[in-house]
């Protein structure tokens, strides 16, 4: 929770500038709950969802991946992906906010599954960067009828959910018997006055579908699927089989830029993963 005063905190990557655990050296890179400041004293064996780890990155990633790609939101995405979506060659997945740091990797998971992906975004930018990594079909939402290219391209097997509202009520009419939608995120209700009306939420009961929301710091995703992600994820990225975007912030230029940048988020601008 923040306290005001206090620093920020959040998933990061720090430098061993200095240690007196055996197991860490100095000049080790280490990922962890850290708060946002130039040094940082912690405690090896701090607790933390995930706990601290040494990154070995044999791969040669630039750090700033670690949280990126091959950090939080690529969690989120493998994780989530893979515990609840149950994917099988040839099924059929939307993602909405396909060109964001989730999405993007949401997408690419799905396709290396032989899947088929629609996607969507806000902007011709990112409707070409959700072609690039491979969306079957993409589509920006602003201009294009959703349901219309929803039921031209389904039924929906999955629906991965980052946006609620309209999106979310029309993407459950074009699902398929045992469908499985995974809540991400719900950036059509941030900062609004009042609540989305969704008109098929009958629908869940009669096409039995599977409605599940999800955290990345769920212990219990982080305890069954970190090591493989750590395993996989990397390596993907480094030989290119997963692509990625990185906008990098100073450290000092960051916080009224971040505010706008989270501001510009919501109305659909932004793309790459915002790096401190």
């Amino acid at each position: 929770m923040f306290v005001r005063g206090e620093p920020l905190a959040n998933l990061s990557v720090g430098r061993v500038v200095r240690s007196e655990d055996a197991n860490y050296e100095a000049g080790d890179h280490v990922y962890g709950f850290f708060t946002f400041e130039e040094y940082s004293i912690v405690h090896s064996n701090m607790p933390g969802i995930p706990p601290m780890s040494k990154l070995p990155n044999k791969e040669g990633l630039p750090w700033s991946v670690y949280v990126g790609a091959a950090g939080m939101p690529g969690m989120t995405a493998y994780f989530g992906y893979h515990e609840y979506a149950e994917a099988k060659r040839g099924q059929t997945i939307f993602v909405s906010s396909g060109a964001g740091a989730v999405g993007s990797q949401v997408i690419q998971l799905a396709k290396i599954d032989g899947l088929k992906v629609i996607a969507s975004a806000g902007s011709d930018d990112k409707v070409a960067f959700m072609k690039e990594i491979g969306a079957d079909v993409a589509f920006n939402y602003k201009t294009t009828d959703v349901d219309k290219v929803l039921e031209e391209e389904g039924p929906l097997d999955i629906y991965w959910d980052h946006v609620g509202g309209s999106t979310l009520d029309t993407a459950l009419g074009q699902m398929n018997l045992d469908g499985r939608v995974l809540v991400c995120g719900m950036i059509a209700g941030y900062n609004v006055g009042q609540a989305y009306s969704y008109k098929n939420l009958a629908i869940i009961n009669s096409r039995t579908l599977l409605v599940k929301g999800f955290y990345v710091m769920d212990p219990r995703l982080v305890q069954k699927w970190s090591a493989s992600f750590s395993r996989e994820v990397p390596a993907l990225l480094a030989n290119g089989n997963l692509k990625y975007k990185e906008d990098k912030t100073p450290f000092a230029q960051t916080w009224r830029r971040q505010a706008k940048r989270f501001e510009i988020s919501i109305w659909g601008r932004i793309t790459e993963r915002a790096s401190l």
